[in-house]
């Protein structure tokens, strides 16, 4: 296996965001933008190395720019002597993000102090009038009244940090573990998706977005020199037969759809998935890089279409006390 360095991709957004970047979304863009250069047996060549569990890189999902998802470390039991105690609470066990400083100090020490924070991201409902194109308008009284909403994403807000300006921009951070010579077809594929949009209604102009900044990072790996047991998820996983099982998590069912119009039958098999943030104890001080796996026979409409459930890791250390 060929050593892996670990590098951080921040993309800001130039549009709404039509479905949330997830890993396994992400992913899937990677693997289409292959296909239109490439053809299947592109595709067959670029899938190979992660069917056999030798990915030459694995993403994280892309996270609101300074942010790190909370790791579901269990911590001392809260005293809740005062109400305000028990808001407190609350607030932490809401509270989805850390700023990346404190995500790296509680994986160092799961009592640390740290300051959750609430999640960014925000919804909007846009209405839409159907079109009869019969006559390319809301048509007469037989048409009219069809009316239909769809739901948009965007950052409310970005966090200042030493290396992120609160400012009218949307940035999202991307995290890369790869092998080095891999890393410029990634970034290739990113632009190419970043021209053409991501996720639904990219043909109404959603989900462009740009490469701002591609720096080293190596942060997660440094965790590993300071007593880790355990490691922390920062993408969509789907465990793998020898993945460990004593964690904490949280579930999500996703209902995915073929891209690209690739089938008559658009619609994905559901799947059960893992969140980011998901932490498991580990039986070995070695850490591994990644965890999880790739899934086959996810839509009925295209037998070869595969959801990738490969999740980066991040070291840490899991406290009984």
């Amino acid at each position: 296996m060929h050593p892996y360095q670990d590098f951080r991709i921040r993309l800001e957004l130039l549009a709404l965001l039509g479905t949330r970047m997830y890993s396994d979304t992400l992913f899937g863009h990677l693997c289409w933008q292959v296909a239109l250069r490439e053809g299947d047996q592109g595709v067959a060549e670029f899938l190979e190395p992660f069917r056999r569990g030798e990915p030459p890189f694995i993403l994280s999902e892309a996270f609101p720019a300074g942010l790190l998802p909370r790791p579901l470390l269990p911590r001392p039991p809260a005293k809740l002597d005062r109400p305000e105690d028990y808001a407190a609470f609350k607030r932490w066990q809401k509270a989805p993000f850390l700023l990346w400083q404190d995500f790296l100090r509680l994986c160092q020490d799961p009592a640390a102090t740290v300051n959750p924070l609430p999640d960014p991201w925000r919804t909007a409902k846009i209405p839409h009038a159907a079109i009869d194109r019969r006559v390319d308008t809301t048509g007469g009284d037989e048409f009219a009244g069809r009316f239909y909403v769809t739901e948009v994403s965007y950052l409310e807000r970005s966090y200042p940090t030493d290396d992120c300006r609160a400012d009218r921009r949307q940035y999202v951070d991307l995290y890369c573990r790869t092998i080095p010579d891999r890393l410029q077809q990634l970034v290739d594929l990113l632009e190419a998706i970043g021209k053409t949009g991501f996720g639904r209604d990219k043909s109404l102009g959603l989900g462009r977005f740009r490469i701002e900044q591609i720096q080293p990072w190596p942060h997660f790996q440094a965790l590993a020199s300071s007593g880790a047991n355990a490691c922390v998820t920062l993408s969509t996983l789907v465990p793998a037969a020898g993945d460990p099982t004593d964690g904490q998590w949280q579930l999500r069912v996703k209902h995915g759809f073929l891209g690209e119009q690739a089938s008559a039958n658009p619609f994905k098999r559901p799947i059960v998935q893992l969140e980011p943030g998901a932490v498991f104890r580990l039986a070995t001080p070695a850490v591994p890089p990644f965890l999880g796996r790739i899934v086959p026979g996810v839509a009925p409409g295209m037998p070869q279409a595969v959801q990738c459930g490969l999740a980066l890791t991040v070291p840490c250390r899991w406290s009984d006390s």
